[in-house]
């Protein structure tokens, strides 16, 4: 049966209520991860960030697993050094997207999140996990190495120590672990996980649009900056909420005693 409107081969998306949720789709290989797949969602993730109606994306996997990592089986192509850095800038095009995008971006991780799978995850503003899904970066185990930021992003969410102590024996970790040392948010049992997401999804976009996008542009930037620099990007930040319609609404709202309606204006 050929894939819906709005539907690919390997990823899956559906927009409902203002949130967009991209599934990969492949759970016959635990959802891991192969070149279609990955230019794929990054298209979906583009798709999501356009279309106006959107205001939060939730990333997922298809059955049993968020995603496997890289599908070893691609591993085998022998490859010219010029392919296989296209491969590479097509996998780090997916998180450079994530990374970039405006609206607020949720995992959703059930299952396995390994090496490419865990990297898409922690590139996720936020990461929900269910209690029997396991993390690990094990690139070291098949002689790759870990790419998608993670070497980037791992030792600013653990700590330089615990990074090394994670990818340099590639052993996988419980989801408590993984929320213990930081790595993911919060842990849910597998029947509530996925209302977990979806309600602090709409508490979210409860707020006011502008103020959301900042915040998260703010915290991105704050991690890369030194202090004055982000004293000034707040400053920028704030001065154009202040003039904006939803500051004046929120106001409004609030002296009112009555719930807001923001426009993202």
């Amino acid at each position: 049966m050929p894939p819906k409107e709005g539907q690919g081969t390997t990823a899956l998306y559906r927009k409902q209520g203002g949130i967009a949720t991209i599934m990969f789709n492949r759970p016959g290989r635990l959802n891991a991860l192969t070149k279609e797949m990955v230019i794929e969602t990054t298209n979906l993730l583009e798709r999501a960030e356009e279309e106006k109606t959107v205001r939060a994306v939730i990333l997922t996997g298809a059955g049993s697993s968020f995603c496997a990592g890289e599908d070893l089986r691609e591993d085998l192509i022998e490859y010219t050094p010029l392919e296989f850095r296209e491969k590479i800038l097509a996998y780090q095009a997916l998180t450079r997207t994530i990374h970039n995008m405006k609206k607020v971006v949720l995992a959703e991780v059930n299952g396995y999140a390994l090496g490419g799978g865990a990297e898409i995850a922690i590139s996720c503003d936020i990461v929900y996990a269910s209690e029997g899904a396991k993390f690990g970066f094990p690139e070291v185990k098949v002689a790759q190495l870990i790419t998608n930021a993670g070497f980037h992003r791992l030792p600013r969410l653990v700590g330089e120590k615990k990074a090394k102590e994670i990818a340099l024996t590639g052993e996988t970790m419980s989801a408590a672990e993984a929320e213990r040392i930081g790595l993911i948010n919060r842990v849910f049992p597998q029947r509530e996980l996925h209302g977990a997401v979806i309600e602090t999804a709409r508490r979210i976009m409860a707020n006011a649009p502008l103020s959301v996008m900042l915040t998260k542009s703010l915290i991105d930037r704050g991690l890369d900056t030194d202090f004055e620099t982000a004293m000034s990007l707040e400053t920028e930040s704030i001065t154009a909420i202040y003039s904006s319609e939803d500051r004046k609404e929120g106001a409004a709202a609030f002296s009112g005693k009555r719930g807001p309606t923001y426009r993202g204006r």
